[in-house]
């Protein structure tokens, strides 16, 4: 939801934030750490080369959710340690 006040940037820079604070505590939660490890597990597998095509696209798919989870948690944690630093 954008904001009046707030330019469309700012506002999807805000959103984007929020939404990497909900994916940490809940990944970084006792259970979290649990699910992600299972998601991990189940879809991010050594090799990504399947019997088709389709079966391919389905785990680098897969795969991306994973590697998108952890890339929210990244940027939280990136945003974190920019506001320790600006104190």
């Amino acid at each position: 939801m954008v904001q009046e006040n707030k330019q469309p940037k700012e506002a999807a820079i805000e959103a984007l934030g929020t939404k990497a604070k909900n994916f940490y505590a809940l990944f970084t939660s006792p259970v979290g750490v649990k699910v992600l490890e299972a998601l991990e597990e189940e879809f991010n597998p050594d090799t990504l080369i399947g019997a088709s095509n389709a079966e391919t696209n389905y785990k680098v798919g897969a795969r991306d959710v994973v590697i998108y989870i952890r890339q929210m948690m990244r940027y939280n944690d990136n945003v974190r340690r920019r506001e320790e630093l600006e104190g």
